[in-house]
């Protein structure tokens, strides 16, 4: 994407956007961040005939028009260019508080994303529609001073999909429910051995939800943001849908995209980054002790999580060597 400020007059200013087709766009950004007006001549105006992906272009352009306007016009900030500021802040402000202020406002977050342990009791209830292994988001809202030190954090509210495969939402208590948090951390079960690495977790995951800004502008996000993980739910639903080919699989651990790693080891060095999809793919019915067993940090018990990455690291390695055998073969 590219922009130039081309007008300004008592009502806003006006945006030229390139886009990364080469179209060019005419919008019109209010001094609220409001679209007044966008013209171009690459898709059809009517949005009744557009594509799913022209219609990812032009929300693309729209956005990359009130960053624009913001990061270079003077106005704002608003838009996707206040979300980042919002998200810097927070993952600064939570990377700096002291063990005991983390836990105090994030220790129910962390028993809650632990919740499959037998031995934890999560703050908030599944939903009884939500099977054990069905996908379930945990999402907290965070509000910061004129400082940047917080100053409230929501109860944990719920996304999940119900029998018939709809989005629900199960908003919990907010101190703040007339205005937007600072940032809004999203995370789901797993296995995170301490606090101290869970903490980790939440910055990877504000990490990632700044990497899906400047893909939800069609802009590549700056190289520290060039990570795999789960970021922000309803970008990585665009990632996700076939008809928007834009976008690669950036909310996958373990996608093969050139630039993009993941940069998180629950904990475990690079043997944690070699079994995170391991682990995050395993539906398997455990008992209890299995369960708490996975949960042991030290590998002492047997099936514990040390023992369960390096089992996953074996059979990574068994399965590559036997592809490249495969390969051997198929080459005579």
């Amino acid at each position: 994407m590219k922009g130039e400020i081309i007008d300004e007059d008592s009502r806003g200013i006006g945006v030229r956007v390139t886009d990364n087709n080469g179209v060019r766009h005419t919008v019109a950004i209010g001094f609220g961040g409001e679209v007044q007006g966008h013209s171009q001549e690459g898709y059809p105006d009517n949005s009744n005939y557009r594509t799913p992906k022209e219609h990812e272009i032009i929300h693309q352009a729209e956005n990359y028009a009130r960053y624009h306007a913001s990061s270079e016009g003077g106005l704002g900030p608003f838009g996707l260019d206040s979300k980042i500021d919002g998200l810097k802040s927070a993952k600064q402000t939570i990377s700096d508080l002291s063990y005991e202020v983390f836990e105090s406002y994030f220790g129910d977050l962390y028993k809650q994303v632990i919740g499959k342990h037998p031995d934890i009791e999560p703050p908030v209830e599944r939903p009884p529609e939500v099977g054990r292994n069905d996908f379930i988001l945990f999402v907290v809202d965070v509000y910061l001073d004129d400082e940047n030190n917080i100053e409230a954090v929501s109860d944990i509210h719920l996304v999940y999909y119900d029998d018939e495969k709809s989005q629900q939402e199960l908003r919990n208590d907010d101190p703040f429910e007339e205005r937007s948090p600072d940032a809004s951390i999203q995370v789901v079960s797993d296995f995170i051995p301490s606090l101290e690495v869970f903490r980790e977790y939440v910055l990877y995951n504000l990490r990632c939800q700044i990497r899906d800004c400047y893909h939800e502008m069609g802009m590549e996000p700056p190289e520290e943001y060039r990570v795999l993980g789960r970021g922000d739910h309803e970008i990585a639903k665009r990632y996700r849908n076939d008809d928007i080919p834009q976008y690669d699989h950036y909310h996958d651990e373990h996608a093969d995209i050139p630039g993009y790693e993941l940069d998180f080891d629950y904990g475990f060095g690079e043997l944690g980054k070699a079994s995170a999809k391991s682990l995050a793919d395993d539906e398997t019915d455990r008992s209890d002790a299995e369960i708490q067993a996975l949960f042991d940090p030290t590998g002492t018990n047997d099936g514990g999580l040390l023992d369960t990455v390096l089992e996953a690291i074996s059979n990574e390695r068994t399965d590559n060597s036997e592809s490249d055998n495969d390969t051997t073969l198929d080459t005579e």
